[in-house]
């Protein structure tokens, strides 16, 4: 398994040589990082029946830093939870009811660690970028906006002196609230995002393979899904059922981590409003997406300010119906875990 593993990781690095060249400084660590993870980490997966107790579950590709999507990933597989290789997950949800904003966070949660997420996404590929680097740099949206940093007041630390900000090997950079500093952060957040962030256009909806293949992606968000994307000639949850399982399927073969943000009709909205714990079926109707899916959650905004709310209503890695919450972060724009002090009322 090894070996294949690492046959196909030289196989794409000389592709790239032919193609990329010029990129070679930026796709090189991500080959070196792969294969550190197969010999050191000692992350390689084997695909043998007989090397698992009970179900097969994709292995963790990389943690995430929220503890709560660990959690909501986990199922019963003993694992931790993360991001998992080879996992399709469906996200149903009302139209701004934190579907979008979810995939901001993984977005955050890859690149902090240095790992490579693209989006195929109806949104401005400028909206994408510029939400991305709120949450990153912990910058207004003025100086996000701008590009350009500004002097902030004064900020003070829990001692009374001027909050520092440090970099990864924890040498201080210099003072949050100065605009020199601020700009260097915003700045070396443009160039992680340049590297392990790529952005595509609806155009490419129907080229989600080449899209991998082009990227190699850690994780691939599909945002968003609705009937006006299917063949109209035929009836919309056959040809949703029909897109499900062929994601499914790309996952399963290439690996990735695949997310799809589902559009749901007004009927399951309302069903699903009045009764945070109703189980939608599948979108309009489509049973086919939830059979197809690896993990499905339903997605809405929580009853409690500041608050969003997630149900589980399938798992492949084991589990039952379980409802989750995150914290909005309302300066970032993305969830977070909920605060110690909350967790433990």
């Amino acid at each position: 398994y090894l070996q294949s593993e690492v046959d196909r990781l030289t196989r794409r690095a000389n592709e790239l040589r032919g193609d990329k060249t010029r990129e070679i400084s930026q796709w090189l660590p991500i080959f070196a990082q792969r294969l550190q993870s197969l010999t050191i980490h000692a992350r390689a997966y084997d695909p043998r029946p007989s090397a698992h107790i009970g179900p097969i579950v994709a292995p963790i590709l990389f943690r995430s830093k929220l503890g709560v999507y660990n959690r909501m990933t986990e199922g019963r597989a003993g694992d931790g939870g993360g991001h998992r290789a080879g996992w399709w997950t469906v996200w149903l949800g009302e139209s701004g009811k934190g579907k979008t904003t979810t995939s901001y966070t993984f977005g955050c949660d890859a690149v902090e660690q240095q790992r490579r997420i693209t989006f195929i996404s109806k949104e401005n590929q400028e909206q994408i970028t510029s939400r991305l680097l709120l949450a990153l740099t912990h910058l207004t949206m003025g100086e996000v906006n701008s590009r350009t940093a500004r002097t902030q007041p004064l900020i003070l630390d829990e001692h009374g002196r001027p909050m520092l900000i440090y970099n990864s090997a924890g040498e201080p950079i210099g003072e949050w609230h100065d605009e020199k500093v601020r700009q260097f952060i915003f700045q070396s957040w443009v160039e992680a995002l340049d590297v392990y962030c790529k952005i595509y256009t609806w155009e490419y909806f129907g080229q989600i393979r080449n899209v991998i293949s082009w990227d190699d992606p850690d994780i691939l968000i599909i945002d968003y899904i609705g009937p006006e994307d299917m063949d109209s000639k035929r009836e919309t949850k056959y040809t949703l059922g029909a897109f499900s399982a062929e994601c499914e399927k790309i996952a399963h073969d290439t690996k990735k981590s695949i997310h799809g943000n589902f559009q749901i009709s007004n009927q399951e909205v309302l069903a699903y409003q009045n009764n945070p714990r109703h189980i939608i079926p599948g979108p309009y109707g489509s049973g086919a997406v939830k059979h197809s899916a690896d993990q499905l959650f339903q997605t809405r905004v929580a009853d409690i300010p500041d608050r969003q709310h997630y149900l589980r209503t399938k798992c492949r890695a084991g589990g039952l119906v379980e409802e989750y919450q995150a914290y909005y972060d309302k300066s970032r724009w993305i969830y977070t875990d909920l605060p110690e002090a909350t967790i433990h009322s």
